[in-house]
C-alpha cells in the first residue's frame, strides 16, 4: 500500500488493509492524485483505479460515506468510465482546488466526464472551489451538452480565483457563467479556435472579470500541440484596455501587425501593473506576422518599470523606420525579451543587438523559442551574447538615441 514520491499511496490488493487505520490516516491527507496520474508525474499520494474499486467496496461494507474528509487539492485523471463513481470519495466541503484531466477520451469516457461535471454542480451547496482546472485533450467538437457541463460547474462556484480550461469550448456560454464570478484573478483558455468569431468570443471574456490579474487566453491549441498552422489572428480587443489590474497577459491569437505606437502607448497606460506580456504567435511563416524591430523601443517607452518579460515576434523584412523623436526606456527591470520563432539573418544581428542594448538593463536576455534550431538558433544565441557586453550596452532608464540616424537592420549608417 505504501509507495510514491510523497511516501505513500493505494495500489494493488487491499484485502488485508487495516481499514480503521486507513480512515484515520486519510483524514490527514490534504492533496491527492486519483486515477492513472503517471503521465503528469504525480507528486501527491496516489490511488490507482483498481484500489478505488476496493476502497468503495470496503466503504460500502462498513457503511462509510466519506474518506479524505480534509482533502483540499484533488487531481483526478479519467481513463475509464468507472472513474465517475469514485468522485464521492473525494469531494468534500474542504476541497479548494480541483483538476479534472483526460487524454483523447472515446465517446463513453467523454460522457462519463460530462456526467461527473454535472454531479459536481449538484454539490454546489457544499463545494467552494478556489481553483478549477479542466483539461480534456481531444480531437472532437465540443457538444452543447459538454459545454453545458463545464459552464454549469463554473457558474456554481462564485468563489473561484483561478479557472483554467484546456478543451474545446464555446466562448458565449462561458461568458454567461463568468458573470457569476466576481473575484476571478487568473483565466486560461486553450482550445481549438477555428474561426475569428470563436476567438473573439473567448477574448471578450476578459473584461467580464474586473479583478483579473492573469490572462492566459488564448493559446491556440492546434498550433502549439498538433503542428497545424492557425489561420486566424485578431487585433487586440479595445475592451482589454479596461482591465487595469492585469499583471500577466499571454495570448497567441493577437495580430501584432496591427500594433501601432499609439496602440502600444494605450496598452502601457491601461496596464500599469503589468509584469509579463507575451504575444508570440506560432505556425508557418509566423515570423512575418511580427513587429518591425524599431517598434520594440515603443514598448520600452510605454510599459511600466514592473515589466520583466516581453514576448513578441520580430519581423526583420521591414527595413524602413519612420522618423520619431527619441523616447526614454522604462525597461529597468526587464529580464527577458522572448522573440519566439523570429527569423534573423546575419546582417541584422548587430544592429538589433545594439537596439536592444540601449533599452534593457545589463544582464537581460534575448531568447528564441526552444524549437528554433540550426543557424537561426545559433544566431539568436550570438545576439544574446552581444547584448550587454561591456562598451556595447547603453542601459535602460536614459533617453534612447533611436532617431533617424540609427543603423537600421539591413541598412547602412548615415555619414556624420
Amino acid at each position: 500500500m505504501i509507495y510514491g514520491a510523497s511516501g505513500w499511496g493505494f495500489n494493488g490488493d487491499l484485502q488485508d488493509v487495516n481499514w480503521d487505520y486507513v480512515m484515520k490516516h486519510t483524514n490527514r491527507v490534504r492533496s491527492l492524485d486519483a486515477g492513472d496520474c503517471r503521465w503528469k508525474g504525480a507528486k501527491n499520494p496516489i490511488i490507482s483505479p483498481y484500489a478505488i474499486t476496493q476502497i468503495q467496496a470496503a466503504m460500502s461494507k462498513r457503511g462509510w460515506t466519506q474518506l479524505f474528509s480534509n482533502l483540499e487539492t484533488l487531481h483526478i485523471f479519467y481513463q475509464d468510465v468507472s472513474t465517475r463513481s469514485s468522485l464521492p470519495l473525494f469531494v468534500t466541503s474542504s476541497l479548494k482546488c480541483l483538476y479534472v484531466s483526460s487524454l483523447f477520451p472515446d465517446q463513453p469516457l467523454r460522457r462519463s466526464i460530462q456526467d461527473s461535471l454535472f454531479d459536481l454542480t449538484e454539490k454546489a451547496g457544499t463545494l467552494r472551489l478556489r481553483e478549477l482546472h479542466v483539461s480534456v485533450i481531444q480531437y472532437w467538437e465540443s457538444t452543447s451538452e459538454f459545454t453545458e457541463a463545464v459552464t454549469s460547474l463554473v457558474a456554481s462556484q462564485p468563489s473561484l480565483h483561478t479557472l483554467r480550461l484546456n478543451l474545446k469550448i464555446r466562448g458565449e456560454p462561458l461568458g454567461t457563467a463568468l458573470a457569476n464570478i466576481v473575484s476571478l484573478k487568473s483565466l486560461l483558455v486553450v482550445g481549438h479556435l477555428d474561426t475569428e468569431a470563436e476567438i473573439h468570443a473567448v477574448l471578450e471574456l476578459i473584461p467580464m472579470c474586473p479583478d483579473l490579474e492573469e490572462v492566459l487566453a488564448v493559446e491556440v491549441f492546434h498550433a502549439l500541440h498538433m503542428n497545424v498552422t492557425p489561420t486566424h489572428y485578431v487585433p487586440l480587443p479595445r475592451s482589454w484596455l479596461n482591465s487595469h489590474r492585469l499583471k500577466t497577459v499571454k495570448c497567441t491569437a493577437i495580430d501584432v501587425t496591427t500594433l501601432s505606437p499609439h496602440v502600444i502607448n494605450e496598452m502601457g497606460q491601461a496596464w500599469p501593473l503589468l509584469e509579463r506580456l507575451e504575444l508570440v504567435t506560432y505556425g508557418a511563416s509566423s515570423e512575418k506576422r511580427g513587429i518591425p524591430p524599431w517598434l520594440v523601443r515603443f514598448f520600452a517607452a510605454a510599459f511600466p518599470e514592473t515589466l520583466v518579460r516581453l514576448g513578441i515576434v520580430i519581423n526583420f523584412t521591414v527595413k524602413t523606420e519612420p522618423h520619431y523623436p527619441p523616447v526614454p526606456s522604462r525597461f529597468s527591470k526587464l529580464d527577458v525579451l522572448a522573440v519566439g520563432p523570429s527569423h534573423i539573418e546575419p546582417q541584422d544581428m548587430r544592429s538589433f543587438a545594439e537596439l536592444v542594448s540601449t533599452l534593457v538593463p545589463r544582464g537581460a536576455r534575448v531568447v528564441c523559442h526552444e524549437s528554433t534550431e540550426g543557424d537561426v538558433g545559433k544566431r539568436w544565441k550570438q545576439v544574446n551574447d552581444m547584448v550587454g557586453k561591456e562598451g556595447f550596452n547603453g542601459g535602460a532608464g536614459g533617453e534612447s538615441e533611436l532617431d533617424d540616424t540609427r543603423i537600421l537592420p539591413g541598412a547602412s549608417s548615415k555619414s556624420t
